[in-house]
């Protein structure tokens, strides 16, 4: 069994590291949204998190996960980022605006819910586009990482 996981902790080493650094960011990004969900609202709010999500997830993952920390591997990361962000704010309008006019739930748990599906969704979609990118570069320099 212990050879096992071990096994699988290799094989998925990329995205397991690059899960952990997402979780850390994500809770930056959720404290960031929570304090400003008053003053400035959902969207605004979320934007907020998710940029300052971004730097501090390009200096954590480009280098570890992507083996790249160079102009284009920061401009692969702005693109993605700011589809993500688009995404991420699409999410949590929708979410937001749904919860609000059904008027079931409690304002925690709404904001919950929709920062939720706004961090699982453009996780996936960001990390296998950058994965798709980054290897697309690595191709044209004739590396292989």
């Amino acid at each position: 069994m212990k050879k096992h996981m071990e096994k699988l902790i290799l094989k998925y080493k990329k995205i397991l590291t690059y899960g952990l650094i997402s979780a850390f960011v994500t809770l930056v990004d959720i404290l960031i949204c929570k304090l400003l969900d008053k003053p400035l609202g959902a969207v605004p709010a979320n934007t907020c998190g998710v940029i300052a999500g971004f730097f501090l997830h390009y200096f954590l993952s480009a280098k570890t996960v992507f083996q790249r920390r160079d102009k284009k591997s920061f401009l692969i990361y702005a693109v993605t980022s700011a589809f993500g962000l688009l995404f991420a704010d699409l999410i949590v309008h929708i979410c937001r605006n749904m919860f609000d006019s059904l008027n079931v739930f409690t304002e925690n748990i709404r904001f919950i819910t929709a920062k939720t599906a706004s961090i699982v969704l453009p996780f996936f979609a960001m990390y296998f586009a950058r994965k798709y990118l980054f290897a697309a570069i690595n191709k044209d320099k004739g590396e292989n990482r």
